[in-house]
């Protein structure tokens, strides 16, 4: 079996998109389709995908890489040894799609001025009779060659990058290499690089972060940039990059498909962009048919029309090392029939905002265990790069009776679709379901979106909302009250105080983690007219105003692990998804670390959070098949490192168990803040803890968005002295009372 092991990297670098070319020549204006003009549709055809492992049979060492694909023969480079002269080299070596073996003899990239160790290789067909290929050599010094070569790996022209100026020293070459029969294209961190002929400098091709590149068959070059949403096009004719470039959702990777045609992916779906007419067809969602969609190699369409996909599924391997990622290579193979002409299937309607990984699993093995029941998903992120945008697009579907059977909610998004009576009652579901097992799960977890008697949305994990605070100053107790917070406030008017924490997100934080407490104790019936509520409005009121002075310097002087660790910062409301950002604040805090609950009439003063939650639309004709998909989904198992604390009690020990290991390895649990790198500890104590928190924490009662919204509205006159406490509370109270009568 093929597995290169691969560290997994935790941060990603957002840079803005600019457009500036760097060439020099000059030619006539050129004409491209403007995002304006450009539409969209949505293909009705049927995919199917035949999915294997490539190169189990090839013997192809742990660093292999996949390179490229034609006519059915994977490509895959490594580091080996020139068999003549026993010299570190580039091996390319052939495997064949159908059968994973190795095809003809090994090609070796050999060139005698490329020596020392080099890092890896990054190799592109170039025409019909070349490759190009591009590596990193370390001897005396640091070499990045980029060489053409023939079939056979001998060198036809060759180039040092370090000898041209224009390419700073310091720019490391990432995965993105393409050829268009003439011009070469190197993708590094923030701007994609032409070369001539003669691979001399020819330009600034594109200006994104580490984006995938290709050459359409109007011999343009296209670069997408996933952090702007845009696919720039350049033209090397006329050495110019297009003044409009394609705006597409997230594009992740961008491939030629078939005549005049781009392959789009982003996270969820396959999209085809025509180059002359401008039309975008979103071909299929990638998990309709099992594609693990996060980490593209190469797509590309064959002879006969069908797709064939490459990427890599990882999984997290704990040694004692540390984690690492475990990266394996698989082609898919998907083809389209015609809806009349599609195999019998039942397919079940999935509806959410973004659809991360896990899920993806999820999904994936429902199918494996369902053969006739295929989940289609409907990612709106995958379509909008707005999140207004995306919210308004699904309450226009909501409204417009689009037949979901399932649908994945953030929880604070929900109650506007359960009180319109959406979602079907989930109760008489689990009390009737004799396979299901109800002690195998924390109910305060699970439940967490009870209304009542009433279960319209379930959800598989939680944060935990709380303070960290340094116990030197707060003392050795459980719960912090807003008595015990404005007492200490007082003494240190002067300091950020709570972590990231203003006026308005502290009031409402608090507020929409125990709305009764504050609004008079009664569900569903609000007084704010209470000790309570003026209580947290004169405390929230001490706290900064970013409204309108969130400058950078502000936020360091209020938004700074640097404040924790030098003791300036001595108290942190926390949302925790995880035990690691337990640990981590431990970390920041030092030896006075305490965890601290929130003043509660219930539990132990930890506020469960609940993260997605599920919904089966009280119209769906597949009611059983959803509730069988969201028993899956409670027994999901977050393998790609997600760190969220899930309502199944076994998957929660088992986390504990994996972390604790990976924390006391040799190179133990690692977590770069702020580019100070932090190393996490824990205990069988620490086990104790947090499984004896989880399992007394209370759920956010009484949460209404709207609400929170109102009360967040009116306030602001107070806490800029335009009115007093007393009128701002009648007209909260005026606003409320008129909303619930609407509501009912």
């Amino acid at each position: 079996m093929n597995k290169s092991v691969r560290c997994l990297s935790l941060f990603i670098t957002l840079a803005t998109l600019l457009m500036i070319s760097g060439c020099s020549r000059n030619g006539a204006q050129s004409v491209s389709v403007k995002p304006s003009e450009v539409t969209s549709a949505e293909d009705n055809g049927v995919y199917f995908a035949t999915i294997k492992q490539v190169g189990e049979n090839a013997d192809l060492p742990a660093d292999a890489r996949f390179s490229f694909a034609v006519d059915g023969i994977a490509y895959f480079s490594f580091i080996g040894n020139d068999g003549e002269s026993d010299r570190e080299t580039i091996v390319l070596r052939k495997v064949s799609e159908e059968t994973g073996e190795v095809v003809g003899d090994d090609v070796y990239l050999s060139d005698e001025e490329i020596t020392g160790s080099m890092l890896s290789a990054e190799v592109a067909p170039a025409g019909e009779d070349a490759y190009v290929y591009m590596t990193t050599s370390y001897g005396t010094h640091a070499d990045r060659w980029v060489v053409k070569c023939s079939l056979n790996g001998e060198t036809i022209v060759k180039r040092n990058l370090n000898t041209i100026p224009e390419i700073p020293a310091s720019a490391i070459p990432s995965k993105g290499l393409c050829y268009d029969g003439k011009n070469t294209y190197i993708t590094f961190e923030d701007k994609v690089i032409a070369l001539d002929e003669e691979l001399s400098y020819f330009g600034v091709a594109a200006r994104a972060d580490h984006g995938s590149v290709c050459v359409g068959d109007d011999g343009r070059m296209y670069c997408a940039d996933s952090h702007t949403n845009t696919i720039t096009v350049f033209n090397p004719k006329e050495c110019k990059i297009e003044d409009e470039r394609i705006t597409v959702s997230l594009p992740l990777a961008v491939h030629k498909g078939g005549e005049n045609e781009l392959l789009i992916a982003n996270s969820s779906t396959l999209k085809s962009y025509n180059i002359e007419t401008g039309e975008i067809v979103t071909l299929f969602g990638f998990t309709d048919v099992d594609i693990d969609s996060m980490n593209f190699a190469y797509i590309y369409r064959d002879r006969i029309g069908d797709l064939n996909l490459y990427y890599e599924d990882l999984k997290i391997q704990y040694e004692e090392e540390g984690v690492s990622l475990l990266s394996t290579p698989y082609l898919a193979h998907v083809k389209r029939y015609d809806p009349d002409e599609a195999p019998e299937i039942e397919t079940m309607r999935f509806a959410c905002f973004y659809i991360n990984p896990d899920m993806k699993d999820v999904i994936r093995d429902f199918h494996n265990s369902h053969p006739y029941i295929r989940i289609k998903v409907r990612a709106y992120s995958s379509d909008y790069a707005k999140e207004e945008d995306v919210y308004e697009a699904f309450d226009k579907d909501i409204i417009d009776n689009e037949k979901f059977d399932i649908v994945m909610l953030p929880s604070d998004g929900i109650d506007k679709y359960s009180s319109k009576g959406f979602f079907e009652d989930l109760m008489p579901y689990i009390k009737n379901d004799s396979t299901f097992d109800l002690s195998r799960y924390y109910e305060n977890i699970l439940f967490a979106q009870k209304e009542g008697d009433k279960l319209y949305n379930i959800t598989s994990a939680a944060a935990i909302d709380c303070f960290v605070a340094d116990a030197s100053i707060f003392g050795d107790k459980d719960l912090l009250t807003i008595t015990d917070i404005r007492e200490v406030r007082s003494k240190y008017p002067d300091i950020p105080f709570i972590g990231d924490g203003d006026r308005d997100t502290i009031l409402s934080g608090l507020l929409e983690n125990n709305m009764e407490k504050y609004t008079g104790g009664k569900e569903g019936s609000y007084d704010f007219n209470t000790k309570e509520f003026r209580e947290l409005c004169e405390f929230a009121k001490t706290l900064p105003d970013w409204s309108d002075d969130y400058t950078e310097e502000y936020a360091k002087r209020h938004v700074s692990v640097e404040n924790i660790t030098k003791g300036e910062e001595i108290i942190k409301r926390v949302q925790a998804w995880g035990v690691s950002d337990f640990l981590l604040n431990r970390e920041y805090f030092g030896k006075n670390f305490k965890i601290y609950g929130r003043d509660s009439d219930s539990g132990n003063g930890f506020i469960i959070i609940p993260a997605e939650t599920f919904g089966i639309n009280y119209k769906s004709e597949h009611k059983e098949e959803a509730w069988e998909f969201i028993k899956a989904v409670l027994d999901r198992k977050f393998d790609r490192g997600y760190d969220m604390i899930p309502a199944n009690k076994e998957i929660f020990r088992n986390g504990l168990d994996d972390l604790l290991y990976v924390c006391n390895t040799s190179n133990g649990k690692l977590m770069m803040v702020n580019n100070v790198m932090y190393r996490l500890s824990m205990n069988e104590d620490d086990i104790s803890f947090f499984t004896d928190m989880v399992e007394n924490a209370t759920p956010a009662r009484g949460r209404d968005s709207v609400i929170i919204d109102i009360v967040c509205e009116e306030i602001s006159a107070y806490f800029e002295n335009a009115k007093d406490l007393d009128e701002a509370i009648k007209i909260i109270q005026k606003r409320v009372n008129l909303y619930l009568e609407e509501k009912k």
